[in-house]
């Protein structure tokens, strides 16, 4: 599996995991574009510093359990398709 395709599949991962977070949500779609200091990241998304620590606290525990799941996870390349299986 290619870099890209790994990195599409954690992310889905990760977003599926964070499912009605919408602080971690919007802390995620502000690192894909490049921004990482808390407060930058408040003032976008009109927060409080404290709220995006706290939900940097959250974020950390379910990169954890992402890169665990894909671990744990077998990658192959096909003829047919990149995929994914965990085994």
């Amino acid at each position: 599996m290619e870099t890209r395709e790994l990195a599409r599949v954690a992310l889905a991962a990760l977003r599926a995991r964070l499912d009605g977070d919408d602080v971690a949500e919007g802390i995620v779609a502000q690192l894909l574009v490049g921004e990482d200091r808390p407060r930058a990241i408040a003032l976008a998304l009109e927060l409080d510093v404290r709220e995006v620590y706290n939900a940097n606290r959250r974020l950390k525990k379910h990169y954890a359990a992402v890169r665990e799941e894909l671990s744990a996870c077998l990658l192959y390349t096909s003829d047919a398709a990149d995929d994914l299986l965990c085994v």
